[in-house]
């Protein structure tokens, strides 16, 4: 590519989603190509070759894609993924453990802002570190993503770890953009959600972070499953979406009075209250929604607590 600009986001986009997986050499013409080794793969975003340049490369026994340049970068990375994807379904990976930190989202009274609200995290915690978004709400409005829609993603992923057989094209299959945040695409059918565990799901998280290098993932809560509260306690941070002190506080007091029952008074401490109001019409729109909250009151509380992890160490 010959746009120094442009060839600059795609690699800084490439290498934020990829870097644990991939090695990325970029060229600014084709000639100095065909000077290095083969690579694995080779992905031509110029109009000026020939057919000879393209039979040449396959002669190399590079796996070769063609794409327009000028596309959105975050849509070339992604094909660029499906093509992995195609040629590395049957390469198994081990189930490794790092450490990565979890953001829970949960609401009894303000439901339907849990879905604009980890975007916004997302956002803030990509500027730091690598971040995914794991839905596991239901009905959570993620379904509506051009994206997501009709791709493989949780349920896959779901059904990937009762089996065992990971791979990184699995993976890779599962996982989308849209709008400079990553996202697991959710489950079509909501059942999916039931099936899961405490235990299936955090495995899922250990195997993301040691093959594709995540290092904070947030999870939007919602329909219950077998150990959801041991996962809420696991995270390192829990907000609690709510809206005026009267407003549908008799939910959250049966929340509340349930931990306590189950003896998990840390994680009623550990709760972070977010009062969020009503919108109004001219921001009805989820995304022009979290562009308010990103620049305005919480996005900055979002983003002074970010500093003080850091400052106290607690953000690997």
């Amino acid at each position: 590519m010959k746009d120094l600009e442009y060839q600059d986001r795609f690699v800084n986009c490439f290498m934020n989603h990829y870097r644990q997986l991939y090695e990325i050499h970029v060229f600014t013409n084709l000639d100095q190509l065909k000077k290095t080794k083969p690579h694995e793969y080779v992905v031509i975003l110029t109009e000026e070759y020939s057919t000879e340049d393209m039979a040449g490369f396959v002669e190399r026994g590079e796996i070769l894609l063609n794409l327009e340049g000028y596309q959105e970068v975050y849509k070339i990375v992604e094909k660029i993924a499906h093509l992995v994807v195609s040629n590395d379904h049957g390469k198994d990976i081990s189930k490794g453990v790092v450490s990565y930190q979890k953001t829970g989202i949960y609401s009894l009274t303000r439901e339907q802002y849990q879905m604009p609200f980890a975007v916004l995290l997302a956002k803030i915690y990509s500027e730091e570190k690598k971040t995914l978004i794991i839905d596991l709400q239901g009905y959570s409005g993620f379904q509506n993503l051009e994206v997501a829609i009709g791709l493989s993603g949780l349920e896959d992923l779901l059904s990937v770890a009762m089996t065992g057989k990971y791979s990184k094209g699995r993976l890779l299959e599962s996982i989308h953009q849209e709008d400079g945040f990553d996202f697991v695409a959710p489950v079509q059918n909501n059942q999916c959600l039931l099936e899961g565990s405490d235990d299936l799901f955090t495995e899922i998280l250990n195997v993301l972070a040691s093959e594709l290098g995540y290092e904070r993932f947030v999870i939007n809560f919602g329909a219950l499953f077998p150990g959801q509260v041991e996962m809420m306690q696991s995270c390192e941070e829990l907000f609690l979406l709510s809206g005026s002190e009267k407003e549908g506080n008799w939910r959250e007091e049966s929340f509340y009075r349930q931990l306590n029952n189950l003896e998990k008074e840390s994680l009623v401490k550990d709760i972070k209250k977010i009062i969020i109001p009503h919108t109004t019409k001219a921001e009805y729109e989820w995304r022009s929604l979290v562009d308010r909250w990103r620049f305005g009151a919480i996005g900055e509380m979002v983003r002074d607590m970010v500093k003080k992890e850091f400052l106290n160490g607690t953000v690997m």
